[in-house]
């Protein structure tokens, strides 16, 4: 029970204790993904069996003074995420513990537009390490993977709605390589059109009538008549009825 306690406790400090574990950043592919978001401040993790490992990661990015190099094995997750600027991030998916940080990452709210995450991997699948994250549908999430020799795989990944139905979703969006850097689908539209399809997902919503209204409800909601009569609970019916229909939520 003793030991139960201490885990929770280390869990709640966001502080993470990792088996150190050799994994994969590749320098090429995080300044590509640096220039094609133009990101200029960014937290690289990885995790580093020594401190000379770290120092050669830290010494290729020596030139962008905005970056920090944090290793997995001690990290303590607030200290990365300290900034209201637009931060990437970029994670060793290969590291024993990545999971553990996304995991308190997304109970932090670190899955938002503000942040822009890079997980670099050399195993064709991870997506194991997504499941139970909190995230939402406005998650900028990439999975870089090698596809062969030469080329690498990226994948977007979101959770329509964390908790309240959603699941977790990665669809391609391009490819690495190092002759093309990154290449994306030619129509990329907004993320929000692309993940508009929320089926399953179930949403509340609460709407206050103050001014009484006869016959049904639904029919009173969906008239036109007397707009000037509950104007802005009819309204917000109409809004979320829209959005509604065009996420395919219920």
């Amino acid at each position: 029970m003793g030991m139960m306690q201490l885990t929770r406790q280390i869990i709640l400090l966001n502080f993470l204790l990792i088996i150190p574990v050799n994994g994969f950043l590749d320098y090429d592919i995080i300044d590509g993904y640096f220039k094609h978001r133009h990101i200029h401040y960014a937290s690289i993790i990885g995790c580093f069996s020594t401190r000379k490992e770290q120092l050669r990661i830290l010494k290729r990015f020596i030139m962008k003074p905005m970056t920090s190099i944090f290793d997995l094995n001690k990290i303590i997750v607030k200290n990365v995420f300290r900034t209201s600027l637009q931060l990437g991030i970029v994670v060793d998916g290969d590291c024993e513990g990545v999971k553990q940080l996304l995991e308190i990452s997304g109970h932090h709210n670190y899955f938002n537009e503000n942040y822009h995450w890079l997980v670099l991997t050399l195993k064709g699948n991870i997506t194991y390490i997504f499941e139970n994250v909190r995230m939402y549908i406005n998650a900028d999430i990439q999975i870089v993977f090698p596809e062969s020799v030469i080329n690498y795989t990226v994948l977007e990944v979101y959770n329509p709605a964390h908790g309240r139905g959603g699941s977790v979703k990665f669809h391609k969006v391009g490819f690495y390589n190092s002759y093309h850097k990154y290449k994306f689908k030619a129509q990329r539209r907004c993320k929000y059109w692309i993940r508009r399809n929320m089926t399953g997902v179930t949403l509340r919503s609460l709407i206050v009538l103050p001014i009484h209204f006869e016959g049904r409800l639904l029919d009173y909601l969906n008239k036109e008549d007397q707009r000037e009569i509950n104007t802005f609970n009819r309204f917000n019916y109409n809004l979320i009825s829209s959005c509604q229909r065009y996420y395919n939520f219920s």
